[in-house]
């Protein structure tokens, strides 16, 4: 493994002297002293009569920069890989207005043919439920660039923001190690800020949601051994008097984004209760703080060894998979921060802006997404759906507590809407992640990796500014063209990432292989002027040769491009392997407890295992999962510990059933 000091070093960032630190994010009262948390606790009996001990004076997750660590940056900042590059014209899209208008009409170009129109298989070989589960990693480790921090989309014509604004301003929402802080929320879980998230009468544990039994709802219970405890928590019993009542009690609203990232959701939080079950029959002796570190430790063990050999192996380019293996395995080697940095983490533009954006396409317009809304009983694959044949893009966004559920709040109310997930929306995850490649037909998977994006997302409906809502017309006027406009951008997910990219000064594709192959250990070539223009139809091509992104190619859109002609849209191409697989392996090597927990944290106090499985050599044969089940290969293992999936042989056996088969 190559490792070497970049020339790119980040800036450091000094942390602030001030001794009375501002907390962002948070309505509690704490007291600093320097960069130093005062830590209190005071024990209390619950609304249930139950005995718990809270951290009254803790930091939030969502804090100032200047109250970091001394290490510079942290992972909670966003940074250039290529910082150099970043502040050269000569490797950015140029600067002018013409930019602008020529990335708006490359968008337009990535949205698909509708379904009838299409030509050729637009179908990957990769589980649709790879989309969702790399939905989830991403709000994991980064929040933030999405939002506005005063530079804006919603005008015609705008400047790039000076990559030094960019860095300072950009804060990372999130922790940026795959902690699972989005399920957990502060690291002191229940015993902290975030009780809301757990059950007050079992503490340790997540509260879970019932499904709605209406028996007006048509369909059939999924998979009904599994009961109907299948929904997010909501805020149906009024614990947030001031938000919508189908709002998630959840550590990332995001995750309730559409209904499969929220089933994925709720699967985790079910996981850690059955791990925690499991423990406690273990140990019946813990107390509940032991117990919680405890089952949250073993969960992450499990979620991180997953991500490395289940996930990045099905989605990076062979070679360079095996190379990011070396990499973790030898704890000497050099990481992407130690390569591009000073050595310690930060979440990489290039990454989350550009790279690891690949996963919208593989978004489906439709999806074959439990008996009721899709192929029918797995038992008969000439049966059809009982509902509806497949679960199209926009029912994903039905009963959700960002979608359309929130109109259950309505004035005047709409009583049809829901307040908890219908149970004939429960998820049958063996749809979404079977790899057995015969049990189903090809359109029952994730979509190619290509430049084409699924009809729907020119068109989100979803995190718009409603302007229908406006009932008088001042009301409109005075929202003003910049409403329209940044409507316009956000509800156009490639127009939304294209400009995003311009404005944060992302490098193009040209000139980060150019200094990768000063520093890479791969060989890492860009795409022909002949590959650029595979597959895409002639109008597409003229514009290409005539708006200059042939010489001059926007990061995501040859990210897309590259997995399309060198891997047949199944799974990224190198450069977009390095960049993705490096950043993870990179968080992954750099979760040590003191970048973890920031050094005024007492870590043995808190939580003394805490760093990536790396770290603790952990092996799946030492995990819980495997003691009880004797299996941990995959994350249909992780699904079926934690009943949200039909055990293997059960499921097998319905499979047997089907003597039609493509099953």
């Amino acid at each position: 493994m190559k490792s070497k000091t970049h020339k790119n070093q980040p800036q450091v960032s000094t942390p602030s002297n001030s001794s009375n630190g501002q907390n962002r994010g948070s309505n509690s009262s704490h007291s600093y002293h320097g960069n130093y948390a005062k830590v209190e606790s005071e024990t209390t009996i619950n609304e249930y009569g139950v005995l718990v001990e809270r951290a009254v004076c803790y930091f939030n997750r969502l804090f100032d920069k200047k109250n970091l660590n001394n290490y510079g940056y942290s992972a909670r900042d966003f940074a250039y890989l290529f910082r150099d590059l970043a502040q050269n014209p000569d490797a950015l899209l140029p600067h002018e207005d013409a930019t602008i208008t020529k990335l708006k009409q490359l968008a337009d170009f990535m949205v698909d043919r509708p379904l009838d129109e299409q030509v050729g298989n637009s179908n990957s070989i990769i589980p649709p439920g790879y989309t969702y589960w790399g939905q989830f990693l991403d709000h994991d480790i980064s929040a933030g660039t999405d939002r506005s921090h005063g530079f804006t989309l919603a005008q015609e014509r705008f400047d790039p923001v000076a990559p030094d604004q960019v860095v300072q301003d950009i804060e990372n929402m999130r922790s940026a190690f795959f902690d699972l802080d989005s399920i957990y929320g502060d690291k002191e879980g229940p015993f902290c800020s975030m009780h809301q998230l757990y059950d007050p009468v079992d503490i340790v544990k997540f509260k879970i949601g019932k499904n709605d039994e209406n028996i007006n709802i048509p369909g059939e219970v999924p998979n009904p051994a599994l009961g109907k405890m299948r929904d997010l928590p909501r805020n149906n019993d009024g614990l947030r008097p001031d938000d919508f009542p189908t709002v998630a009690i959840i550590g990332d609203d995001r995750n309730d984004e559409n209904t499969i990232i929220g089933q994925f959701h709720l699967a985790m939080l079910k996981f850690h209760n059955k791990v925690v079950d499991a423990i406690r029959e273990e140990e019946p002796d813990l107390t509940a703080r032991e117990l919680f570190f405890k089952a949250r430790n073993e969960v992450k063990n499990h979620y991180q060894w997953l991500i490395i050999n289940d996930f990045l192996k099905r989605m990076l380019n062979e070679q360079v998979y095996d190379w990011i293996l070396d990499e973790l395995k030898d704890p000497n080697s050099a990481t992407i921060f130690d390569d591009f940095g000073n050595g310690q983490p930060f979440m990489p533009l290039e990454f989350s802006t550009a790279a690891y954006r690949f996963g919208h396409s593989m978004v489906r317009n439709n999806y074959d997404f439990n008996l009721n809304f899709g192929s029918g009983r797995l038992t008969d694959s000439n049966d059809n759906g009982v509902v509806l044949d497949e679960a199209n893009f926009s029912l994903l966004f039905a009963f959700t507590g960002k979608g359309g559920q929130r109109l259950a709040n309505a004035n005047p109310p709409q009583p049809t809407i829901r307040t908890t997930l219908p149970f004939n929306w429960i998820i049958e995850w063996e749809r979404f992640f079977d790899t057995d490649q015969s049990r189903f037909s090809p359109d029952q998977f994730a979509r190619k990796i290509d430049t084409l994006l699924a009809v729907p997302l020119s068109n989100l409906e979803n995190d718009v500014f409603d302007l229908r809502s406006m009932k008088e017309q001042e009301d409109i006027n005075a929202a003003g063209i910049g409403a329209i406009q940044f409507n316009k951008v956000m509800k156009h997910l490639a127009m939304r990432n294209l400009l995003r990219g311009y404005l944060l000064s992302i490098p193009t594709s040209q000139a980060i292989v150019k200094e990768l192959q000063d520093v890479c250990g791969l060989a890492i070539d860009h795409l022909t002027e002949a590959e650029l223009l595979q597959n895409i139809g002639a109008d597409f091509a003229d514009f290409m040769r005539e708006s200059g992104f042939l010489e001059r190619t926007p990061l995501w859109f040859y990210i897309l491009k590259e997995a399309e002609v060198k891997e047949n849209g199944n799974r990224l191409g190198k450069l977009g392997s390095y960049i993705v697989g490096r950043t993870f392996a990179g968080l992954l090597k750099k979760e040590t407890r003191d970048n973890y927990y920031e050094k005024y944290i007492d870590v043995q106090k808190y939580d003394p295992d805490t760093c990536a499985y790396l770290h603790n050599h952990w092996t799946p044969q030492q995990g819980i999962v495997y003691k009880k089940t004797g299996a941990f290969a995959g994350i249909m293992d992780l699904l079926r510990f934690a009943e949200v999936a039909l055990p293997k042989t059960q499921f097998n056996n319905i499979i047997a059933q089907n003597t039609n088969s493509q099953y």
